[in-house]
């Protein structure tokens, strides 16, 4: 049975947490195809704050992965995927699986996500669903544990990464405050910030 990974997010902006994650599942899990998600509506922002179009977002991502892969060989079956864009719809993670259950019926699924999202299982839509059909990866920073947060039912592996301290949050702050975020963002995804002006950036 192959090993398919699903790493869903907003990614406004994608940062090189986010790129460490992408190539430190791919490559620990053994996976041989890892989805990139890139959301259309988070239904749990869509009141918090304005989202970035998801072209814009869709664009970074993609350029940044891209020339992740091109430095890193062993990237292949890296894929970022807008099926949740294509959707025009509030993105649920529940009915994204049940999408790519029908393309990859023959695949274990692990899903794939951060240890700060752990506390919000609970809220999520249809999780018994998700608990049937997938493998729940947490991925946790050395020293720290996700299994005693996590509800039950779930089928859980918790994958332990030494990824820097970054979040898109602190990203847009940064942008917003005129600083510099080159060592946090993926040049690929600077120039689309730039070039659109997003974060209200000084060009």
């Amino acid at each position: 049975m192959k090993r398919l990974g699903v790493y869903g997010g907003t990614f406004d902006p994608i940062h090189i947490g986010h790129l460490e994650v992408i190539a430190g599942a791919y490559r620990c899990l053994n996976l041989d195809t890892l989805l990139v998600v890139v959301a259309n509506q988070p239904w749990m922002k869509t009141d918090s704050r304005e989202i970035t179009p998801p072209e814009y977002r869709y664009e970074m991502t993609v350029r940044s992965v891209r020339e992740l892969k091109n430095t890193h060989y062993d990237l292949t079956g890296v894929e970022v995927s807008s099926i949740e864009i294509d959707k025009g719809t509030v993105s649920y993670t529940s009915d994204t699986i049940e999408d790519l259950r029908k393309a990859y019926l023959d695949c274990e699924i692990f899903l794939i996500i951060g240890q700060d999202i752990v506390g919000e299982l609970h809220a999520w839509k249809n999780t018994d669903y998700l608990q049937q059909e997938v493998t729940l990866v947490v991925v946790t920073r050395p020293g720290s544990y996700a299994k005693s947060e996590a509800p039950d039912g779930w089928k859980l592996f918790e994958l332990g990464l030494s990824t820097p301290d970054i979040s898109s949050r602190e990203v847009r702050d940064k942008i917003a405050k005129g600083e510099s975020v080159e060592s946090l963002v993926p040049i690929q995804a600077i120039r689309v910030i730039n070039r659109e002006g997003l974060y209200h950036i000084k060009r």
